[in-house]
């Protein structure tokens, strides 16, 4: 008995073919369920968790999973415009801290985010390298963005033209990277900051034309008193400098500037009752909880699940039988194998109990084959909001 852990070494080593092909066969099969549970369990912890550090979401009227996956994740669905008024009423409440956002923009395909400094505040967003935004025109970067993208505080980061043959849009904006944030295991580390008026003049509504007075004459193309035409071909970019930023103004009112959705934080239970129910106008707007609308959403995923964990039990029943069937005809095939045992005096039960570890050890191995795979794609494969805002 103390040489059969040996002998089925040494049989798994003499078919080794076949041993690495059941094996894999085991393993992908166990693969799936664990693998699928372990990235499903983890994007669910993260967002009940960055849905409970915000209590409510004030949006346009819509779908409330559009509303909270934009506001949370960044998603580029299109959920309406508010106005910054409401932001600055929201504002005037005693008890009630209102953040506003501004989405839409991209660069390199990542989210711009345009808020104010409170996001940071909130969030807890500390810079790692240099300093947060000073001035228009500045970014702060996500840890996992700026260390894919390979940025630094200094570099110039130019914004993504919304309509490519647009001629009526407003032409790339060139940021400068001020900052780099702390790794937070969130949204925001895939994203880059500006602050409201930078999100503002990447949407054209805040222009800067000093800088058109210093351009040499052979690109103007004609003046009319405090008016300058300039060649379209000069314009392939904009940027805030030292030089022209004095120059930068809105076109219209502050309070009419468009932004996407506002992050609610009431300091107490009964300013968000109120709020929620002052700013919860059906045909309007909508104020929602995260919480709530994150725990629906995970709801219908697990019952998803459930269909999955079905086809994943016939599919482990299925390479079970098959790989039964492959150990029986390999038996049949050792049968002058297994009688020459028998002839030299190993028992029935020692025969089993040598094609009973063989298979012991092809699942063992296969299992825990099956557990680093998938700890290894938990660990690299992004959770599923990123898949669903890559769709």
């Amino acid at each position: 008995m103390r040489g059969l852990p040996l002998l089925v070494l040494r049989r798994l080593a003499h078919d080794w073919a076949q041993t690495a092909l059941l094996t894999a066969c085991l393993a992908g099969a166990l693969l799936i369920p664990i693998a699928g549970r372990m990235v499903l369990e983890r994007t669910g912890a993260e967002l009940r968790r960055r849905a409970a550090e915000t209590p409510l979401v004030v949006g346009v009227a819509g779908s409330p999973i559009e509303l909270v996956l934009a506001s949370l994740y960044f998603d580029r669905a299109e959920i309406g415009t508010l106005r910054y008024r409401e932001t600055l009423e929201l504002d005037a409440e005693p008890e009630v801290l209102a953040v506003p956002l501004a989405l839409g923009f991209t660069t390199r395909g990542a989210p711009i985010v345009g808020t104010r400094y409170d996001y940071f505040e909130q969030r807890d967003l500390r810079p790692a390298r240099g300093n947060l935004l000073q001035r228009l025109g500045d970014c702060v970067v996500g840890a996992a963005l700026a260390r894919r993208l390979g940025i630094a505080p200094g570099d110039g980061l130019f914004s993504d033209p919304r309509e490519a043959y647009d001629l009526a849009t407003a032409p790339p904006l060139r940021m400068h990277v001020r900052g780099v944030l702390e790794t937070s295991g969130t949204a925001d580390d895939e994203a880059v900051f500006v602050d409201l008026r930078t999100a503002w003049l990447l949407e054209g509504l805040l222009h800067g034309h000093a800088e058109a007075r210093s351009l040499p004459e052979r690109v103007v193309l004609g003046r009319d008193g405090e008016r300058i035409v300039l060649d379209e071909g000069i314009r392939e970019y904009y940027e805030v400098t030292d030089e022209n930023l004095a120059g930068f103004h809105l076109h219209g009112e502050l309070g009419e500037m468009p932004t996407s959705a506002i992050l609610v934080f009431p300091r107490t239970r009964k300013a968000e009752t109120i709020v929620s129910t002052r700013l919860d106008e059906p045909e309007a707007r909508q104020a929602v909880d995260p919480a709530i609308v994150v725990g629906d959403l995970l709801n219908r995923v697990v019952r998803v699940a459930r269909i999955f964990d079905l086809v994943t039990v016939v599919l482990v029943v299925v390479t079970v039988a098959l790989s039964s069937m492959t150990l029986l005809l390999s038996i049949r095939a050792r049968r002058s194998e297994l009688l020459a045992m028998r002839a030299i005096g190993a028992g029935p039960w020692t025969i089993r109990l040598l094609i009973g570890g063989e298979v012991l050890a092809v699942v063992a191995v296969a299992v825990v084959v099956a557990l680093v795979a998938a700890a290894w794609l938990d660990a690299v494969v992004p959770d599923l909001v990123r898949w669903v805002r890559s769709a």
